[in-house]
């Protein structure tokens, strides 16, 4: 079951990577995405090496966390895609900010479901 674990983890973190440089191929402004989503998936690496040796004991988060962080990564989208997207060519502090709501909470996600499938 652990190895299960430690192939998903492996596969989001492919997917993760392959969604920043798709980011990557559009302008500046979503450069910080890019960043964003290789940093997670590079989270999601460590997290399949944690999954092979779980440690004994973990504080669970609570639903809402994993909830929050979905809610963070969905309305950063949407607004990035809705309001800054091509052709942009406005000030990108507002973008920036965005990508790095999106990338905290991607990062909440991944450990909240890492978190919730450890064994009890």
């Amino acid at each position: 079951m652990r190895w299960l674990a430690v192939a998903v983890w492996l596969v989001v973190a492919v997917v993760l990577y392959w969604l920043g440089l798709l980011f990557g191929l559009n302008s500046s402004q979503w450069d910080w995405w890019e960043g964003g989503c290789i940093a997670c998936a590079g989270l999601a690496f460590v997290l399949a090496g944690t999954s092979a040796r779980p440690p004994r004991r973990v504080l669970r988060p609570p639903a809402a966390a994993g909830a929050a962080g979905l809610v963070a990564v969905g309305a950063s989208t949407a607004l990035m895609a809705s309001r800054y997207s091509e052709p942009y060519a406005g000030p990108l502090l507002w973008p920036h900010v965005l990508a790095c709501v999106a990338a905290v909470g991607l990062a909440v996600v991944l450990v909240y479901a890492w978190a919730a499938t450890l064994p009890r």
